[in-house]
């Protein structure tokens, strides 16, 4: 599992190494007078990818960025309780949501045959069918983290 969160995030280091060379190339040839015209449609396309693919490595390593300030004034037990079952909980409930709804989403752009506006004319389900997956790794990633804190957690047996 660690494996493929971690190519993930090196196709999302990829992308965006990408990014920056469609820049630069952009910046450049501006300078000259002259312009690539899908540069600026796909370079939004791979920041969703690079941001999306990443999802399941930043939540192996618990690096998303959190509002914690309330948790941290909690007592050592309670705060425990909370960072390791109730909020990978929370967070796989919320992402699941978000699966959903992109499912949805991506499903119709595939039926409809919907594509981009822009001069690359891409058909919009592939670059929402990247965010789909990315969604689904770090869920994936959620709830093995959430199976693994169970598993741990100590049972208290009542005295007799």
């Amino acid at each position: 599992m660690a494996l493929l969160d971690r190519t993930l995030f090196g196709l999302a280091c990829f992308a965006g190494l990408a990014i920056l060379v469609l820049q630069l190339a952009e910046i450049i040839l501006r300078l000259a007078g002259g312009s690539l015209p899908f540069v600026s449609e796909t370079t939004g396309f791979l920041m969703a990818a690079l941001t999306f693919l990443a999802l399941p490595e930043v939540t192996r390593r618990r690096e998303h960025l959190t509002a914690d300030f309330v948790v941290l004034m909690m007592s050592e037990s309670l705060r425990r309780k909370i960072e390791l079952l109730i909020s990978p909980a929370v967070s796989a409930v919320y992402v699941a949501a978000l699966i959903y709804t992109l499912w949805g989403l991506a499903y119709t752009s595939w039926l409809d045959g919907v594509r981009s506006e822009g001069i690359t004319r891409t058909p919009l389900w592939i670059p929402q069918a990247v965010l789909l997956f990315g969604l689904a790794m770090m869920l994936l990633r959620l709830l093995v983290a959430l199976v693994r804190a169970i598993r741990r957690w100590p049972v208290v047996e009542s005295a007799p």
